[in-house]
């Protein structure tokens, strides 16, 4: 199961959105689909980012994962 969102950067600014938006209320829903159709929750999940530059890596990283782990409770 999978879901991709893109995010343009507001008032036609040249520069990137680094932080995905709703990324919680996102996992909560795939995992809500999943436990459905799966009859259990995964026992892993992998998340495949990119457009993070190095200077928000860490910032982003722990915004997403926090977001990830509440999602999962």
């Amino acid at each position: 199961m999978a879901r991709s969102a893109t995010q343009a950067p507001k008032n036609n600014s040249k520069y990137s959105v680094e932080i995905i938006k709703n990324f919680g209320p996102m996992c909560e829903d795939l995992l809500k689909v999943f436990g459905q159709r799966n009859k259990q929750l995964p026992t892993k999940i992998v998340v495949y980012r990119d457009g993070v530059d190095d200077g928000h890596f860490q910032k982003v990283i722990d915004n997403e994962v926090r977001s990830l782990q509440q999602a999962c409770q």
